[in-house]
């Protein structure tokens, strides 16, 4: 804040002032052009009061602009108009830009900080510009009058080097509210916290009694002192995410644990499941990529320091504490991005091909919306097995993108237009049909999904959580030898975390020796746009 004008007498100014206001300003604004006009003339200034339709001043001379903040000059300014403006500004060199409050009890209108945008501009392009802006977000009345205006005087004396007795200011934007002058910054705004500030975990008689609701305020996620988590389940709405201290850190390590400052997440459905409150903690996890920041006294194969990729913690902390064993050292050549893109995908996919369908070279697979993020890892462990893959799009751009993207022969890739995409699988299969069905979903298989399978073939189906698939297995035809085979990861890694833990290992460990490389499709944003990252999976 800066202190009130002094009341002694400025020098009197060698430059000229002028004030520039609408003809068809408010009366408020007139009488406040008036009202500085002649709080200027007691200083010695010379002074007079122009429309923008008069030769308005140029070099050597001080131009005073009054602009209506209800209805902003720059808010559907004619061309006429709006050239005067930029003439102002390309050939001017000392500008008072000031939006006057002319209501009482009336909000403050965003829309007077236009001037703001054009001032940076202008500055930008005229060097020898100096332009202030000074925004009167309260009303110009007798309480505040004298106020108002021995402000505006020591602004313009002190903003444009014009008195030896002040202290030259060379901010150049300015608000005037509550009777105080600010320099914006970051603004506090009061509807806006409350607004964020949901309560919903306070306790309801609190809310009865209208007690007041936690404040939130802005802050960095990605500080290293502050541990921070989203907020789940307080609405089923993205929109509405925000931040909460994660308290769950000020215990002590523990012994087998390392602690992640988190750099990327790899997110999927469950995680939109669970920051929208939807599924509880225990029902989802995910990978992440960071940089270790602590060791448990037994962890003896990282340290501090090491980059990292790690599965098994909750979305979305800043930082993380997982198991030493559920965390590997990333490989150099990785990007953080795409190794937080790997844990659950690649280790999905390798679970179904390698352990359970135990997948052969040159024997065949079907992948089913091989676009999808499990059914892309599939396709490069296939590759990578030798196994021959057919891969079902939905779409023809969708079958160029994997074509180009993992060396497919056009022959290999079908578009799932109805019952020609399965007779095209029997007829590259040579009517034997494939030996793996990779699948996802809880829906009913189809005939011609099952048909597609070879005697004595196998069937996967990825699940989500507490999915019931008795459907799927009354599908299954009896004559036909077929394994099936239902994949809930999470569910693994719950019930059989030392099996989770070595397959995260064999997977990490093709990337490492460059036996797979990630070829696959990675949609990155920012933790700031994680509302639009949620927002996709939830279309």
């Amino acid at each position: 804040m800066i202190s009130s004008a002094t009341t002694a007498a400025h020098h009197v100014l060698r430059h000229s002032v002028r004030i520039i206001a609408n003809d068809d300003s408010s009366d408020t604004s007139r009488r406040f052009a008036g009202a500085i006009r002649s709080e200027l003339e007691s200083h010695g200034l010379e002074v007079s009061v122009i429309s923008w339709e008069s030769n308005l001043p140029m070099a050597g001379v001080i131009s005073v602009v009054i602009d209506d903040s209800r209805c902003p000059l720059l808010l559907n300014s004619t061309p006429a108009r709006f050239h005067q403006i930029v003439s102002l500004m390309a050939q001017c060199t000392a500008v008072l830009w000031i939006s006057c409050h002319g209501g009482v009890g009336l909000d403050a209108n965003p829309e007077s900080a236009l001037v703001t945008g054009l001032a940076r501009t202008a500055h930008a392009e005229n060097q020898a510009l100096r332009l202030v802006t000074l925004d009167i977000q309260q009303s110009f009345d007798s309480q505040s009058k004298s106020r108002i205006l021995s402000i505006v005087s020591s602004l313009l004396f002190r903003s444009f080097d014009l008195s030896s007795d002040d202290v030259v200011l060379r901010e150049r934007e300015y608000i005037y509210k509550d009777d105080n002058l600010f320099i914006p910054r970051i603004v506090s705004d009061d509807n806006v916290n409350r607004w964020m500030s949901s309560g919903s975990d306070r306790p309801e008689a609190d809310r009865r009694q209208g007690r007041d609701k936690p404040e939130t305020a802005m802050d960095v996620y990605g500080q290293a002192r502050r541990p921070l988590n989203f907020n789940p389940g307080m609405t089923s709405l993205v929109d509405d995410l925000d931040l909460i201290d994660d308290n769950a850190l000020q215990k002590l390590l523990d012994e087998l644990e390392v602690e992640i400052d988190v750099k990327a997440y790899g997110v999927n459905p469950g995680t939109l499941d669970f920051v929208c409150g939807q599924t509880e903690a225990p029902s989802v996890v995910t990978g992440c990529t960071g940089i270790i920041t602590a060791t448990g006294s037994k962890v003896s194969s990282l340290s501090v320091g090491h980059r990292v990729c790690a599965f098994g913690m909750i979305p979305l902390a800043n930082k993380v504490r997982v198991d030493g064993n559920n965390t590997v050292r990333l490989p150099d050549s990785m990007s953080f991005t795409v190794g937080a893109s790997i844990p659950l995908a690649f280790m999905t996919a390798y679970h179904c091909l390698v352990p359970l369908a135990n997948l052969k070279i040159n024997q065949s697979i079907m992948i089913c919306a091989a676009t999808g993020s499990v059914e892309q890892a599939a396709i490069l462990i296939a590759k990578h097995i030798g196994a021959v893959i057919l891969a079902i799009v939905s779409s023809s751009s969708e079958r160029d993108s994997l074509i180009e993207r993992f060396d497919m022969p056009p022959a290999h890739v079908l578009v799932d237009d109805g019952k020609s995409a399965w007779g095209n699988v029997m007829h590259v299969t040579g009517r034997n049909g494939v030996d793996l069905v990779l699948s996802r979903g809880s829906t009913a298989l189809s005939e011609e999904r099952l048909a597609s399978a070879v005697f004595g073939g196998t069937i996967v189906q990825i699940v989500e959580i507490g999915s019931s698939c008795i459907e799927q297995v009354r599908a299954i035809p009896s004559d036909q030898n077929l394994t099936f085979r239902i994949v809930d990861l999470i569910a693994l890694i719950r019930q059989r975390p030392l099996e989770a833990t070595s397959l995260f290992a064999e997977v990490m460990s093709l990337f490492e020796r460059g036996i797979i490389q990630p070829k696959h499709s990675i949609t990155v944003k920012p933790i700031p746009q994680i509302r639009d990252a949620l927002e996709i999976l939830q279309a």
